[in-house]
């Protein structure tokens, strides 16, 4: 997707983000999960009559059923302030300060 970096340790986004992607990128998995304030995150392939199994899984371990279902089954995406209240992330920047706040 556009604006978006990943390797093993450091996802940072400046415009979308799949939701099943995150969480499939769990906490164990990325040491830094840095957003810029205008970011979103939702499930795309609800929009497309398709859904993962095991991403759908994971999502709902990290933000719990009732919130997993909102996204699966309305198509709701959520900005990244939210994201960063239910765990999703652990910072949440401006667009111009986001390769400063996960370098350091």
């Amino acid at each position: 997707m556009p604006g978006r970096k990943a390797n093993s340790s450091t996802v940072i986004c400046d415009s979308s983000a799949d939701i099943a992607e995150m969480a499939a990128i769990s906490p164990s998995h990325a040491a830094a999960r840095a957003f810029s304030s205008n970011a979103w995150l939702g499930m795309s392939e609800t929009h497309m009559g398709v859904s993962s199994v095991v991403k759908t899984a994971l999502l709902s371990g990290l933000i719990g059923w009732g919130r997993a279902r909102r996204m699966l089954l309305l198509g709701e995406t959520i900005g990244a302030r939210e994201a960063l209240e239910w765990g999703l992330l652990e910072k949440v920047v401006e667009r111009e300060e986001l390769d400063d706040a996960v370098a350091g």
